[in-house]
């Protein structure tokens, strides 16, 4: 796992792969939530999806994400 990601909610698309958000460690009292995507296969830890250009700078962000398995 990547020691600047601690998962904080995931939820499993399929066996080896699940989406979900994490906080991303900036510095040793900073951090932010970002969307990943877990690998369970490698063992890896990705960003997933983007910040709207206009959002950036802001000091408030939200993300929400469901899973819908058919």
């Amino acid at each position: 796992m990547d020691p600047e990601m601690y998962p904080e909610r995931f939820e499993f698309v399929n066996d080896s792969i699940a989406l979900g958000i994490a906080l991303h460690i900036l510095s040793i009292d900073t951090a932010e939530r970002v969307m990943v995507k877990l690998n369970l296969k490698t063992n890896t830890v990705n960003e997933f999806g983007y910040v709207h250009p206009e959002a950036m700078g802001e000091e408030v962000a939200h993300a929400r994400f469901a899973v819908c398995v058919v």
